[in-house]
Parts: structure tokens; C-alpha cells; sequence
């Protein structure tokens, strides 16, 4: 039993650290090819789809109740060394969107 729990916070931290590389390594490419694209805004059209699905990936790989906000603690932490603001705004935002998450999927609050 303690083999199994071990087994799943070990598999948890390396789809956060898998997800985070990818999300930085897509990033920098999506950044690079918008350079290519004369648009204002056009790196931001193409990089929130792209954050969306590599979010879902991971909350849907590590099925754990607070995997968003561990995903965004370790994203903020390594995005801070990039900027203090950027890395204050993931954190921000991955407890804002895990509040918001207890309060949609608790048991005794129905939302609909």
C-alpha cells in the first residue's frame, strides 16, 4: 500500500515536470513562429489554445484533486526566473482556477 501511494506521487511529479517542459518548449516555438506572422496579437491567439490543451492533458494524466494548482506552483516557480510578475500571475491564476473547481465539482453545491 505505502509502494502504491509512493508510486503515484513519483508518476504526479513527472507529469507535472513532462508538462511544464512542454508547455516552456511549445511556448518558445509558438513564440518564434508568430515572429513569422505580421499580427498583433497573434502569439496569444495561438498560445492559449495550446496552454488549454496541455493543461487537460495533465489534469486528465495525474487525476489528482489539486494538480492544477501543484501544475501551477511549479510552472510560477519556473517562469519567475523569467519575471517576478509573470510567475506571480501563473500563481495567481492556478489558485483562482482551483478555487473556482472546488466550488463547481463539490458534492453539495450543485451548480446547475
Amino acid at each position: 500500500m505505502h509502494l502504491d501511494e509512493d508510486h503515484r506521487k513519483i508518476k504526479e511529479m513527472a507529469i507535472i515536470a513532462v508538462g511544464v517542459a512542454t508547455i516552456i518548449g511549445g511556448g518558445i516555438a509558438i513564440f518564434v513562429a508568430s515572429s513569422i506572422i505580421p499580427m498583433p496579437g497573434v502569439k496569444y491567439i495561438l498560445l492559449s489554445p495550446y496552454l488549454s490543451m496541455v493543461t487537460y492533458v495533465i489534469q486528465l494524466k495525474a487525476k489528482s484533486k489539486l494538480i492544477l494548482l501543484k501544475f501551477g506552483v511549479v510552472f510560477a516557480i519556473t517562469m519567475t526566473m523569467i519575471s517576478l510578475f509573470m510567475g506571480g500571475a501563473i500563481l495567481l491564476t492556478a489558485f483562482l482556477a482551483q478555487f473556482s473547481i472546488i466550488g463547481i465539482k463539490s458534492n453539495e453545491i450543485k451548480v446547475f
